[in-house]
């Protein structure tokens, strides 16, 4: 089996720390979602799959678990172009991921459905 060059793979990993948005900031996720440049958690249909996902989540030591477990997360998302170069039953793998919480991903599904709505009726 051929190794997997390394140095194409994004650098990062990170996770955001989940601040509130601006309103510019939602508007460009629900666009990004809209056009399939930015995929959340909220596409994967198993939620045991999520940290297979976004793989960064299986690095997080048990505080950092706890830590994340007492915020306020509605969605993790990542973009597209970060994605690895493989996939997990059939789903992207991302190196980085980014969180969001209830208020924010309350308005983002509002303003994609409104996309979507919208895409319907051309």
């Amino acid at each position: 089996m051929a190794r997997e060059d390394v140095s194409a793979m994004p650098r990062k990993t990170t996770i955001a720390d989940g601040s509130r948005m601006t309103r510019e900031q939602r508007r460009e996720i629900a666009v990004g979602i809209f056009d399939g440049s930015i995929f959340t958690s909220a596409q994967v249909e198993d939620p045991a799959m999520i940290p297979h996902v976004f793989y960064v989540l299986l690095l997080l030591d048990d505080a950092q678990r706890a830590a994340l477990k007492q915020r306020d997360i509605r969605v993790f998302y990542a973009k597209m172009e970060d994605a690895h170069s493989r996939a997990i039953n059939g789903y992207p793998m991302f190196p980085s991921v980014q969180i969001m919480g209830k208020t924010d991903w309350e308005e983002v599904r509002k303003m994609t459905l409104k996309l979507t709505e919208a895409a319907k009726n051309l």
